[in-house]
């Protein structure tokens, strides 16, 4: 008996090791897999959320439920509930591995592409590349932080200030979008003023928020990465995204009264603030960007990229 025992334990060990420990994927194909047994074609998502987030259709066919009160799986922005969710225990199986694992939904909400979609944690592998442009670039590596109940995120440091790094590789946006807390901590180091009016971006499954344009005095430079220009978060509902930190000012408008800004920095506060900055594709395309990796054995956060094209001369 322990003789079978011991063998058996031995099968299964060199069973997981003959499964694949990378997976690249194409940013645009869909992703073949298994939940439950029952086919799905995911689309690829980063910068959202890594869960596997099902639309209203793939739940009823795949005959999910979550008819107890704590299966309750809400989507947070910035702390605040922005879309009530439910979730469920499922089984997935995907590029060669498998792993038990929460799958969400948010009933009525705007439909995701495919059958829904899956980011870099919910992957069962230990390190995720997703491409979306052919050719090589040079890799710039940031530490890893974040999960599959937020999403990957590399680390970067500004002066004596930080912030989390994200790329977004379904959404196109004007120009990298940033927490008000973080675009006071740029124009602090780097300089900077509000320009122009509001506009809304979506920020995922329909949920949009306000923002306006922080041009940069000095170039905010990451690695190959430069950007002139940034979108702040700024009024609309009250989560962390638009709120600064504890004593911080807020930002300057062009040909603003200084005095004026430090009095109103004493009261424009709030504890908890969010600290990120999100890339689109957009940005992604026009800095020579090819493919994320995040390679979680390491806790690496990669990007490969050329930086941006030379503006012609003269």
């Amino acid at each position: 008996m322990l003789r079978a025992t011991v063998i058996a334990a031995m099968l299964a060990g060199s069973a997981a090791a003959d499964q694949p420990q990378t997976v690249t994927l194409d940013a645009d194909a869909p992703v073949a897999a298994k939940i439950n047994g029952r086919d799905v074609m995911l689309a690829v998502s980063t910068g959202t959320v890594d869960h596997v987030t099902l639309n209203d259709e793939a739940v009823t066919r795949l005959k999910l439920s979550a008819s107890r009160p704590d299966n309750r799986g809400d989507f947070l922005i910035g702390g605040v509930v922005a879309l009530r969710g439910r979730h469920n225990n499922g089984f997935l199986r995907v590029a060669g591995r498998a792993q038990q694992q929460q799958l969400y939904w948010f009933p009525g909400a705007s439909p995701l592409p495919r059958d829904g979609t899956i980011g870099p944690f919910a992957f069962p592998h230990r390190e995720v590349k997703v491409v979306w442009q052919a050719g090589e670039a040079p890799r710039h590596a940031w530490p890893l932080v974040g999960d599959i109940d937020t999403a990957a995120y590399g680390v970067v440091a500004i002066g004596s200030s930080w912030f989390t790094l994200g790329v977004d590789v379904r959404s196109r946006r004007s120009l990298p979008l940033v927490t008000a807390t973080t675009g006071a901590d740029l124009a602090e180091a780097l300089g900077g003023q509000l320009v122009g009016e509001v506009w809304q971006e979506e920020i995922v499954l329909g949920v949009r928020r306000p923002v306006r344009r922080l041009q940069l005095d000095r170039p905010l430079v990451m690695g190959p990465l430069r950007f002139d220009a940034v979108a702040v978060r700024v009024g609309g509902p009250g989560d962390g995204t638009r709120w600064l930190q504890p004593g911080r000012k807020p930002l300057p408008e062009a040909g603003a009264d200084p005095a004026e800004i430090v009095v109103r920095g004493r009261t424009l506060v709030r504890r908890g603030a969010a600290r990120s900055l999100m890339l689109s594709r957009t940005q992604l395309e026009a800095q020579g960007c090819t493919s994320l990796t995040v390679d979680k054995r390491e806790e690496m956060f990669i990007l490969a990229c050329t930086g941006p094209a030379a503006e012609p001369a003269g």
